[in-house]
């Protein structure tokens, strides 16, 4: 008796189950799918599909997601791609524009007359174009980011010229290489974590721009130039100058340049940099410039020279064969300084300017002062240091 009644419990368990889980029967007619195609997900746009004008192979004229499907090659006297719409994104998809002899630009935006907003292009390479690789001057809030730009008649990638902040560019984590003028013009932007090497110009040329961690390398002229604000980067064995601004160069190192390490114009600021092996001088300062923290050593003349009206201050200057602080002018200040191992350690070329606790050693004359400068009492030797003025410099 408790089997059979075990027995139908389990079997009004199972008619249950089977009540609960509804007909078994699918309905009559063709199974149909519930996924989004990718083009319901991210609606894109085949650029090869898209007709050209006179200017170019394919034209954007509509807002939206466009990329390749595979290498797109040009043709003598047009663009690869021209842009005349706002709010259009361009994904190479990993493929390459391909120029010939006599093309013009990768992709170009705007005409000079009209701007697109909010362009933005990636993944991919536009390479051997007449003119610029990607020419953006006249696109508004635009983005280039991860683009390899090889070969290209003038400038590799060029944003910005038409614009001001904050509408500006901003350039990212690209590479542009042996370029016939500049690697990268950016105006009124951002340029950050890209390399430009082996360019016949600047490698990069940067207008009321930010520079922050980028390297420059093997460049015929200035490895990086321009105006605004250079931070973290890097510039090396570049035709000129390594770096050659005005504004602010802060946490840069630089070495191996033609000329000048860094040159900077009237008013700017050199901060925390390391500048070493430069065919001229390790740092050359226009007037009314500041340099602080930099170690400056083994230049083929002076370390840092300065103008007028400077503050050098805090740096450490070794071994370079001309002066370690070498000033033109008058109306510097010339303090807490460390010269080591130079034909001079300090020398001045005119009255009127401060130098105060510096300390020079190693050096064939320490202090050279042809006179009407205020300098500090100089403590010469070894042993015990005996005087307690505040403001004296060492020489040992």
């Amino acid at each position: 008796m408790r089997l059979w009644a075990s027995s139908a419990l389990g079997l009004v368990g199972c008619v249950g189950l089977v009540v609960l889980a509804g007909p078994i029967d699918p309905p009559t007619g063709p199974v149909s799918s519930t996924m989004k195609t990718l083009d319901e997900i991210e609606p894109r746009v085949d650029i090869a599909t898209l007709g050209g004008d006179a200017e170019a192979l394919h034209v954007i004229d509509a807002p939206g997601s466009y990329y390749l499907t595979g290498e797109i090659v040009g043709v003598s006297g047009k663009s690869g791609i021209r842009v005349t719409s706002d709010d259009v994104t361009i994904d190479l998809n990993g493929f390459t524009l391909q120029g010939v002899p006599g093309s013009l630009d990768g992709i170009e935006a705007g005409d000079g007359i009209v701007f697109v907003n909010n362009l933005r292009i990636r993944n991919g390479v536009v390479r051997d174009w007449g003119r610029r690789g990607i020419d953006g001057d006249f696109a508004n809030n635009a983005l280039v980011e991860g683009i390899r730009a090889f070969g290209n008649g003038e400038t590799g990638i060029r944003v910005g010229a038409g614009v001001s902040p904050p509408m500006g560019p901003v350039v990212r984590n690209c590479v542009s290489q042996g370029n016939a003028l500049h690697g990268f013009q950016v105006e009124n932007g951002v340029i950050e974590g890209c390399v430009a090497a082996d360019n016949l110009a600047r490698g990069i040329n940067a207008l009321g721009s930010v520079v922050q961690d980028c390297v420059a390398t093997n460049n015929d002229t200035d490895g990086i130039g321009g105006s605004g604000v250079v931070s973290s980067s890097v510039a090396v064995a570049n035709g000129i100058d390594g770096i050659h601004f005005s504004g602010t160069v802060t946490g840069c190192r630089v070495s191996n340049s033609g000329n000048d390490g860094i040159e900077v114009e009237a008013g700017s600021v050199v901060r925390d940099c390391r500048v070493s092996f430069s065919g001229q001088m390790g740092v050359r300062l226009a007037q009314g410039c500041l340099i602080s923290d930099s170690s400056v050593h083994e230049n083929q003349q002076d370390g840092i020279l300065a103008s007028d009206s400077c503050v050098v201050r805090e740096n450490v200057c070794d071994r370079n064969a001309g002066s370690g602080i070498h000033v033109l002018g008058f109306g510097n200040r010339i303090e807490g300084n460390s010269v080591s191992g130079s034909l001079r350690g300090i020398e001045l070329d005119f009255g009127g300017n401060l130098v105060i606790r510096n300390s020079a050693t190693g050096n064939g004359v320490g202090f050279d002062d042809p006179g009407g400068n205020t300098i500090g009492p100089i403590v010469v030797g070894g042993g015990v240091i005996v005087s307690e003025h505040p403001w004296a410099n060492f020489e040992f």
